[in-house]
Order: structure tokens, then C-alpha cells, then sequence
């Protein structure tokens, strides 16, 4: 049993370019991310989802002067992403583009940590390559567009992530820095504000610690007043949130139950549903994904082509192979708790419930080239180029195709199946959002009658916090049980 106390990582191997150039590359790669976020933001994804609609409304409460942590509409949601979208609105004119340009917000600075943190602990190369991942793979890039507070989860997190290992270092003659700590806990508690799976969280500090006190204990004990630190300003700053929910336990244990129902089956003695989730979960990386069109081509799965999932699947082995050093085994953790959410609810595999699941993911996909690195010649072997960098080479033109392949099917697959696809227009209220669209932008100002099956429920929540305007009425109509006639008709033919 190891009690020692070695860094969280090998030492990241050099791939050594000019710091000009690392910067060009990074925002090339950036550059070409925010534009696949950007474009045609206000028409893919096609309408306007009701969950989109009902996270509008918060921002647009706060813009009124409302300061909501939790609010109850929605079955329960944490409040925290629709300060930023408040932000976002005093910007952006149009409501629904504020809604969304909040979300790519989320997406780019995830990118933008995850390259600080993979920076850090394995090197430029795996960094670039990682938020290569993120930048091109349909999944990350649909979470990045939908407005929802979804997104918020992964870059929170992440800036936890960074910040927790910031905090822990890999000197271990130095003195142990609490406020970096104390940070770490700020960010940790904050996470808790974004999307009900960041409860799941927890789970992989307390895995990992009992790792550590197996593995490397004397690394844990000389951190342990740091760690207390940590985990008490987490709670602080957790605390609100803890009491609003048990204020509110029914909300989310009693409507919203059948979502956890494989979960509740799980507890009643029956895994059955838990290992079916299981099994769909484990498929979702080159196999089959989503089935729900609202969000995905559905069973498209993460990686398409299917082979250059092999890029992950290798990079997993290494970091099973590495399991001995803290910062593979903290990955491992990582991608596996935020896998849970959907493994223990309907519907799986569901892209949203696992949305913290997509960084480790990408993280691990390049660890390949960590190891790959390590397989250069000296740069004082005199030997051929093509004897002391065929082992890296070989390997980069086919990720450089896997890349390519990934984006042209990224493109294909979101700005023209998905949306074009007939199972997303009720879901996505594609006609009364179109509706909105037009009201918004037409400078008349004359009454609109509005037809709708949905006049009690999400056609007119959807109209009302879409427009940025009130200067003309707007009445509803059931088209199907009643006729429109102008004021004063007595007579009239249809």
C-alpha cells in the first residue's frame, strides 16, 4: 500500500513551440468555437423550448429588481445562470438571442479553463487537444447553444476543478496555500447554484479523498486543515440553498418523481432499470446516444465517426493504467459521478442530465498524446526526424483527421438534420416561436390574434417573454373551437 506523497501527475512532457505560437493556435481553435456558437444562434436550435422560456422569465425577474436563488417554477431550479443572462439582456436587444448568447458565454469559458487546467498539469499539446474536443464534438457545441442553464454546471465546475488543484499543487516542500483553498471552496459551493446533477458533486471529492487516504495519505494529512477550509466555505456558501430546498423538499420529490423512477426502483430492490441505464450510458460514446430529438439527432451518439471515440477509449486505459497517480484516478471519478444523473433517471442515455460528464470526456480523449510525448527522442539524438517523431506524428495526422471528420459531421448533423427533423417542432414550439420572431421585429403596432391549442399553458409564456415590446394587444384564440370575426360583424359567410 503506497503512503507516499508524489505529484498529481507525471510531469507534463515539453512539446515545446514559441509562446507566439501557442497563443495563434489557441485563438484559431477559439475563433473557429465561437463561430460554430454563433451561427444562426436565433434559428438553431429551431423555436424556442418551453425550458428556455421559463429560464427567460427568471432573468427577466431579476432585470426587475426579483434576487432569487432557488425559484419553484419549472419543478425547481437553481437561480445562479440567470444573473448572467439579467447581465446579458442589458446588452443583447432580442430576448430569445440574450437567452442563448448567455449559454455560448458558459460554453467559452469552459474551453478557456479547461486549457488552463490541462495547460498546467499535462502540457500545451493535450490542452489545445482537449478543447479541441470540446469545441467540435456535437454534444459540448449543442449545450453551448441552448439556452438553458444547463451549461452553467460544466464551466462552474470547472473553474472548481482548476482552482481545487491550483490550490493543491505538486511541490510538496511548500507551505500549503489555504486561500487558494478557500477559493476552491467558494467555487465548489457556487456549482451547487447551477443544475440539479451538480448534487452529485460531493460524491467525487468523497470518493477521491478515501482514494487518497488509501493511496497517498501523507498527501492528505498534510492538507487536512486546508481541506477543512475548503469544505467549510463550501458549505457556507452552500447553506441558503440547503435550507430553500428542505423549505421545498415536496416540489422536487413530488411531481418531479417519476424522473428518479429508476432510481426508486433501485431502492425497492429491483436494479433492473439502474443496469439498463447502465448499459445505454455506457453506449453513448460511439454506439448510440440521446434518443430525444428536443436536444439530439436522436441515438446520435458523442463521437461521430464512430472510430475516433478510439481516442477516448485509449486515453481511458491510460488513465486506469496511471490509476496510482491522483490526478488520472480524480478524471476517472469525475467522468463516472456526473455519468450517474442519467444512469438514475428516465430516458438515458440524456446529454443534459450528463452535461458535467462532457470535460472529463474531452480531457481524457487526450491523454494519449501525454504518453505518446514521452516516446520522442532527446532533441540531442542525431537520428533521422523521421526516427525520433514517427511515434507522435503518426498519431497527430490522425487526430487532425478525426478533428476534421468530427466537425464535418458536427455541422452536418446540427445545422441541417436536427433541426430539419419533423420530431422537433412541437418540442421545440417552433411555430408559436416564429410567431414571436415576427411580432418582435413587424413595426406595426396593430392587435394580433394569436391561434393556439396551447392557450393556457406554453404558447402565450413563451410569446410574452419573447417580445420586448407592449404597444399593441395581443388576444389568443383556439382556432379549432372558435372563430375569429371582426369587432361589430353581425352577418358574415366562412
Amino acid at each position: 500500500m503506497l503512503r507516499t506523497a508524489p505529484q498529481p501527475s507525471a510531469p507534463a512532457p515539453a512539446w515545446t513551440v514559441p509562446l507566439w505560437l501557442e497563443i495563434l493556435l489557441l485563438l484559431l481553435l477559439l475563433a473557429g468555437a465561437l463561430f460554430l456558437r454563433l451561427w444562426q444562434l436565433t434559428a438553431v436550435p429551431p423555436g424556442f423550448h418551453f425550458d428556455e422560456a421559463i429560464d427567460l422569465r427568471q432573468a427577466l425577474n431579476i432585470v426587475q429588481g426579483a434576487r432569487p436563488i432557488y425559484i419553484t417554477e419549472g419543478w425547481g431550479r437553481e437561480a445562479l445562470y440567470y444573473y448572467l443572462v439579467a447581465l446579458v439582456l442589458q446588452i443583447v436587444p432580442y430576448n430569445p438571442l440574450a437567452l442563448r448568447v448567455s449559454a455560448v458565454i458558459c460554453g467559452m469559458g469552459l474551453l478557456l479553463v479547461t486549457y488552463l487546467f490541462m495547460r498546467r498539469w499535462y502540457g500545451r499539446l493535450p490542452a489545445w487537444i482537449s478543447v479541441a474536443w470540446l469545441s467540435l464534438l456535437y454534444w459540448p457545441l449543442s449545450a453551448s447553444r441552448f439556452g438553458v442553464r444547463h451549461i452553467s454546471l460544466p464551466f462552474v465546475f470547472g473553474l472548481a476543478v482548476w482552482a481545487f488543484w491550483w490550490a493543491w499543487g505538486d511541490d510538496e516542500t511548500r507551505p500549503v496555500a489555504k486561500p487558494r483553498f478557500a477559493l476552491a471552496g467558494f467555487l465548489l459551493g457556487l456549482t451547487l447554484y447551477t443544475y440539479q446533477p451538480a448534487r452529485f458533486v460531493p460524491f467525487i471529492f468523497v470518493a477521491f479523498f478515501a482514494y487518497l487516504w488509501l493511496f497517498h495519505r501523507a498527501a492528505l494529512r498534510r492538507r487536512l486543515t486546508a481541506l477543512a477550509l475548503w469544505g467549510g466555505v463550501a458549505l457556507l456558501v452552500t447553506l441558503p440553498l440547503i435550507v430553500i430546498l428542505q423549505q421545498n423538499r415536496g416540489l422536487e420529490s413530488g411531481e418531479r418523481a417519476f424522473t428518479i423512477e429508476p432510481l426508486t426502483q433501485l431502492l425497492d430492490g429491483n436494479p433492473q432499470p439502474v443496469l439498463e441505464n447502465l448499459l445505454a450510458t455506457a453506449k453513448v460514446f460511439t454506439v448510440s446516444g440521446d434518443p430525444l430529438e428536443s436536444y439530439n439527432v436522436p441515438d446520435r451518439p458523442v463521437f461521430v465517426p464512430a472510430w475516433t471515440g478510439l481516442f477516448f477509449y485509449a486515453g481511458l486505459l491510460i488513465a486506469l493504467w496511471r490509476w496510482r497517480q491522483p490526478l488520472p484516478m480524480f478524471l476517472l471519478l469525475w467522468l463516472l459521478v456526473m455519468l450517474a444523473p442519467t444512469v438514475l433517471t428516465l430516458s438515458a442515455p440524456n446529454f443534459n442530465r450528463m452535461v458535467a460528464a462532457q470535460t472529463p470526456m474531452a480531457i481524457i480523449a487526450a491523454l494519449p498524446f501525454v504518453e505518446l510525448a514521452k516516446l520522442r527522442r532527446p532533441q540531442t539524438d542525431h537520428r533521422s526526424p523521421i526516427t525520433n517523431y514517427w511515434p507522435t506524428a503518426v498519431p497527430l495526422l490522425l487526430l487532425l483527421l478525426a478533428l476534421g471528420l468530427t466537425t464535418a459531421a458536427t455541422w452536418e448533423d446540427y445545422f441541417t438534420t436536427w433541426p430539419n427533423h419533423p420530431g422537433t417542432v412541437a418540442p421545440l414550439g417552433r411555430n408559436v416561436a416564429a410567431i414571436a420572431k415576427y411580432l418582435e421585429f413587424d413595426p406595426s403596432s396593430a392587435p394580433a390574434v394569436i391561434s393556439s391549442a396551447n392557450l393556457e399553458d406554453a404558447a402565450p409564456y413563451v410569446v410574452e417573454v419573447s417580445l420586448d415590446r407592449d404597444d399593441f394587444p395581443i388576444r389568443w384564440v383556439d382556432s379549432g373551437q372558435a372563430m375569429v370575426l371582426p369587432a361589430g360583424v353581425v352577418n358574415g359567410r366562412l
